[in-house]
């Protein structure tokens, strides 16, 4: 008779791994037999296990004592409140439990790699309070005009947002100002009121202003953005007895044909030259000049049509500016690196007041996120799941993709299968992109098909639900997209879901994990997509050239 004596040795390491060696099973049947024969005796039968039974005891034992160590390390480990849950327990972070970026195989996503973690997933916890509504100040304690505090107060805005605390005061000394904050801020609000203090507190001291000669132009990446920051300055400016308009694609006829005196213009870089070059427009009298969503704006790809504006307004160079010339404010919820040489050409790094809060690149500690890995086989039935569930729920949800092609393809497929939406890109008309909009904010549809151009500056607070359909490339979309939700004025702080699919998209998760455990910003954070993509280009050329060579 065989006998099945496995020899079991554990091995812990931080509680977090146990190893099981077992050594194969020890068969005495020739022992036996060769007894029996010089023994007379009739041999015993043997009964052998099959391997494949033999390794399933070894993995259950290897569970179980897996299982023991993790209970029995939770009962060691400091009952702070739970940030990161884990679908498996060992990998949990509490508050003010320690993380070493030297020791990576501590992430819960540090084996995403491998196929086989498809279906792990963990929740980044958000129970904290929002930190840009921790201001304790009044709009009164800045001195403004009595007009703006009873503009914003019937608009049911009370108090200013942390960011806004710090920037009025700068501004309203007639400072150069990089200001910065975390998505949903308020940075809007931010520059608009200190401007139109000065406005109006400052008439137009020149003989006769101009028509079509705006004091303060305010510059913004997007159509869509447009038409929100116009609206939110018209509000206040109504009662100031002051004018606004707005010059993008859609408004530039109707721009040229009112030749009118106007306090303040809202406008894409592109139309704004255009506008100049025709001859139609003229910033020479600009006291203020604001560009929104400036590491947008600062990026390659508007950098020929920033730097002709420039041309056009001349920038105060100290630090609380100059006689006759603009005061600059950039404005964006990323300080991209290597600012300062983006502009010295402007004005000198000194000149510049710099803003930001504690919470620049970091995760929003009251929105919780859920990151989840799969495989592209399962993407699309997972989404269909998901959107079912929130569509029975009536829940805002904003899908963001990667390419419109993407978006097309999600659109239909849920289509296709009952759920209702609607897809939101680059491709669609600016009329179009408007309405769609529009009908999504009035809660027609409750899901939202986008690519990246939804992702900045656009007002969200109804949206209660984002969904990374395909994980971003870059950080700073990162940020940008998860901003759609848990923005000041928004009803409740929302959820994000992530879908990890590609490798590549588990060395991003990486970082994010690594800066939430460790408590710190995020690395790496560059708005300059285009330069990226260009110097992505380039290494590939280079090696496969080198390759070539071989």
């Amino acid at each position: 008779m065989s006998i099945l004596q496995p020899n079991t040795m554990f091995a812990t390491n931080m509680g977090r791994e146990a190893v099981l060696r077992l050594h194969s099973p020890i068969h005495f049947s020739l022992c036996r037999r060769c007894m029996a024969y010089f023994s007379n005796e009739e041999p015993s039968p043997t009964i052998t296990v099959p391997q494949p039974l033999v390794k399933k005891i070894q993995k259950a034992l290897i569970r179980k004592e897996v299982e023991r160590i993790e209970k029995m390390n939770e009962k060691l480990r400091p009952k702070g409140p739970l940030i990161i849950k884990c679908k498996r327990k060992a990998y949990n972070h509490y508050t003010g439990e320690a993380f070493s970026k030297f020791k990576p195989e501590l992430l819960a996503s540090h084996g995403w790699k491998h196929h086989k973690s498809v279906g792990d997933y963990f929740v980044i916890n958000g129970k904290r309070p929002n930190p840009a509504l921790q201001s304790g100040l009044k709009f009164e304690d800045f001195g403004l005009h009595e007009a703006i505090t009873k503009s914003l107060h019937s608009m049911n805005i009370k108090e200013p947002t942390h960011i806004q605390a710090l920037t009025i005061p700068e501004m309203l000394n007639n400072n150069n100002v990089i200001c910065a904050a975390e998505t949903g801020s308020g940075k809007t609000l931010a520059y608009l009121l200190p401007i139109l203090h000065m406005l109006k507190i400052n008439p137009f001291d020149g003989l006769d202003q101009r028509p079509n000669c705006p004091r303060s132009v305010i510059v913004v990446p997007a159509r869509e953005l447009v038409d929100q920051v116009y609206y939110v300055a018209r509000r206040i400016m109504d009662n100031l007895h002051l004018s606004v308009l707005a010059l993008s694609g859609g408004h530039k006829a109707k721009f040229f044909e009112k030749k009118e005196k106007v306090d303040m213009v809202v406008g894409t870089p592109g139309t704004l030259i255009s506008a100049m070059k025709e001859g139609h427009f003229d910033l020479s009298a600009a006291e203020h000049l604001v560009l929104d969503e400036g590491d947008t704006l600062l990026d390659d790809s508007f950098a020929t049509f920033v730097s002709r504006l420039f041309k056009n307004i001349q920038v105060g160079q100290s630090a609380s500016g100059m006689l006759g010339a603009a005061q600059l404010a950039i404005v964006g919820a990323t300080l991209p690196r290597g600012l300062d040489t983006v502009l010295e050409d402007i004005a000198p790094i000194e000149s510049f007041t710099k803003v930001t809060t504690k919470h620049l690149h970091k995760l929003m500690p009251h929105v919780p996120q859920k990151f989840v890995r799969l495989t592209p086989k399962k993407q699309g039935e997972y989404m269909l799941k998901l959107a079912r569930e929130l569509q029975r729920k009536e829940v805002p949800v904003m899908v963001f993709c990667n390419s419109v092609k993407t978006c097309y393809w999600l659109s239909r497929f849920l289509k296709e299968n009952g759920v209702e939406c609607m897809e939101l890109h680059k491709q669609l008309d600016r009329k179009e992109r408007a309405g769609r909009f529009q009908r999504f904010r009035r809660r027609e549809f409750n899901i939202l098909i986008c690519s990246d151009i939804a992702s900045r500056g656009l007002d969200t607070t109804w949206v209660q639900h984002i969904v990374n359909f395909d994980f971003p490339r870059f950080m700073s979309d990162y940020i940008h997209r998860v901003g759609r939700v848990g923005r000041v004025g928004s009803e409740q702080p929302g959820f994000v879901t992530s879908l990890v699919i590609h490798n590549w998209d588990v060395e991003l998760l990486w970082q994010i994990e690594t800066a939430v455990r460790q408590m710190e910003q995020f690395h790496n954070v560059n708005a300059n997509i285009k330069r990226k993509l260009q110097g992505r280009h380039a290494r590939k050329k280079e090696i496969e050239e080198a390759m070539a060579g071989r």
